[in-house]
């Protein structure tokens, strides 16, 4: 079957031309406002999902984001971010325009910032990468096993970050909402003492450091970061009532971003994922996971590949996804394409059901200003 591409597509890089311009409005010395978008269209073709069994092929906008951050002065400032994400996926343009980040900072000094808001998850670092900074086309979805919570790793709370020990430590932890108590109509209750969700996640800065709301999978910088982390995510009866219903996840990862000239540039990161209890599909049992993913950056060419994993306790819960793809970086993360293709290879059904495990072809185009 022949493919044509979206002439969008084919005809970006010529569009892409300029350079980005976000519109900063500037009161004084320490208060600004900025104000930013984020697109990013995507194409996709999956085999056998077509009406007739070919390839099914879609074109929709998986971000559009508007974005305005701030500072009133050097210690207090604020992040609010809309979305329109899936915009037009499989011909639903019903998609909810939602509230992605809104939220409040005061900084003491680099050892201590305190938030509060709808804000990202500090449970490992792939869950505050920005979405506008990834290094491959999405983030490593399949593996991060987040309650049926807030949203897109989010969720309504207080935090603190900060840098310690000569920037040696990173910390990031906080208090949020996750499953609010209730009581179903057939008295089944799940948190019934309504106790919050526990966040965290600490980190030693090997080279360099990172103290950001959102950190970059690759900077396209001078000077390496080499960072280890480990972090957790915690809720008491958050699938219920009893011993069994806790909900807890540990996680240990490892970053690097090593520039060898300003033309060349290696960025992988892994993590490893045990979870407790985790709830998908009606099951609530342990699992355990992990991603590796990397790329080199030759100029404005990047080769990427990533493998990601997970098993549950139960049968048919297992599911190896593998990815090739390459990057074409016009400018850096404002102007940029990938391609992707993505190979799962879920296990049998326990009832012998073979999942479809269709190969996935992915065209993206990114913009930011």
């Amino acid at each position: 079957m022949r493919i044509r591409l979206p002439y969008f597509v084919l005809l970006l890089p010529l569009f892409l031309s300029a350079p980005a311009l976000a519109e900063k409005i500037t009161v004084d010395d320490d208060t600004f406002f900025n104000i930013g978008v984020l697109l990013q269209p995507q194409f996709t073709a999956t085999e056998n999902t077509s009406p007739s069994g070919d390839l099914g092929t879609d074109f929709y906008l998986r971000r559009g984001r508007l974005v305005l951050t701030g500072q009133f002065d050097p210690n207090i400032g604020f992040i609010f971010v809309t979305d329109q994400a899936n915009w037009g996926r499989n011909g639903d343009y019903t998609a909810q325009f939602i509230v992605q980040d809104a939220v409040a900072w005061y900084k003491f000094g680099p050892a201590l910032t305190v938030s509060a808001g709808f804000t990202l998850l500090p449970f490992v670092r792939m869950a505050y990468q920005g979405a506008g900074a990834l290094n491959t086309v999405d983030y490593r979805l399949s593996v991060i096993k987040f309650p049926a919570t807030g949203r897109a790793f989010r969720d309504m709370g207080v935090e603190v970050r900060g840098l310690l020990a000569g920037d040696r430590i990173y910390y990031r932890a906080g208090v949020f909402a996750g499953i609010n108590g209730s009581v179903d109509d057939m008295g089944n209750e799940t948190n019934p003492s309504d106790v919050p969700r526990l966040t965290g996640n600490l980190r030693f800065n090997i080279l360099g450091k990172e103290d950001a709301y959102a950190v970059p999978a690759i900077s396209f910088g001078t000077d390496p970061i080499v960072n280890v982390g480990v972090g957790f995510d915690w809720q008491k009866d958050a699938f219920g009532d009893g011993d069994d219903a806790r909900y807890l996840g540990l996680s240990a990862d490892v970053f690097v971003d090593y520039p060898l000239s300003g033309d060349q540039e290696f960025a992988a990161q892994a993590a490893y994922f045990h979870y407790d209890n985790y709830a998908q599909g009606g099951l609530v049992e342990p699992g355990d996971a992990f991603y590796v993913e990397g790329g080199y950056r030759f100029m404005k060419i990047e080769p990427v590949a990533a493998v990601e994993y997970f098993k549950g306790d139960s049968d048919g819960t297992q599911i190896i996804t593998y990815r090739a793809g390459i990057n074409f970086w016009i400018s850096k993360h404002n102007y940029n394409l990938k391609a992707e293709v993505a190979i799962p290879d879920a296990e049998e059904l326990p009832d012998g059901t073979e999942p479809p495990n269709n190969i996935i072809g992915t065209l993206q185009a990114q913009v930011v200003f």
